[in-house]
């Protein structure tokens, strides 16, 4: 495999809306928090780095991601949305990464085989722009995105759509990488979610 760099920019900034007061990054599943769990598997990857956008609740955010070895960015404006942080992130990155990957920090299912899985296409095919995830051909998380587009992103509006625009963009340099579960679908966007994570997780190991 060739030698190319994919950084992963975790995304951590937002206000938890669905599941307030509480943030939904610091609920625990078998006394460790959501964020942590993800993470722990994010720096188990074949990532070349892990940068932690914050925002909202950032005291505890970083509380929580202090001793890791992750570099946080505070993005102040991440009112304006999704794309605000991942524009923050990619200000923050190594500058000889090839990719990365926009990595949700509510998705503590992915493990990091399912990360490696996407780093193994992505040095496997370093002509597609874009990797996706699929699980039975449904599109999920983390996308990883070629750094070619980075002067393209930065210039375009902030918006709660991240860079899903750069899908109709490039369809054609799209790579739809097939995953074995369903782990790249979910994240834990109502406390109904993080029943479900947290009753599979705990499933997964205590049998």
């Amino acid at each position: 495999m060739s030698k190319i760099k994919v950084s992963s920019i975790l995304l951590c900034a937002g206000k938890s809306i669905r599941t307030s007061p509480e943030n939904k990054l610091l609920l625990n599943i078998l006394d460790k928090s959501v964020l942590k769990r993800t993470v722990e598997e994010l720096l188990s990857s074949h990532f070349h780095e892990v940068i932690a956008v914050i925002g909202h609740h950032r005291d505890p955010i970083e509380q929580e991601l202090k001793g890791l070895r992750v570099k946080m960015v505070h993005n102040k404006y991440f009112e304006r949305g999704f794309h605000s942080s991942i524009k923050a992130g990619i200000m923050n990155i190594d500058l000889d990464s090839d990719y990365f990957a926009v990595c949700l920090a509510d998705q503590p299912m992915l493990k990091k085989k399912d990360y490696n899985r996407l780093i193994a296409a992505a040095k496997s095919s370093s002509e597609a722009l874009i990797i996706i995830p699929t699980c039975q051909g449904r599109r999920g998380n983390p996308v990883f995105i070629s750094s070619l587009l980075i002067p393209e992103i930065l210039d375009h509006p902030d918006s709660d759509r991240g860079c899903s625009y750069l899908f109709e963009h490039y369809t054609k340099e799209i790579l739809s990488v097939e995953m074995d579960s369903d782990a790249c679908l979910f994240d834990i966007d109502t406390p109904e979610l993080f029943k479900q994570a947290k009753n599979k997780i705990e499933t997964e190991i205590l049998r």
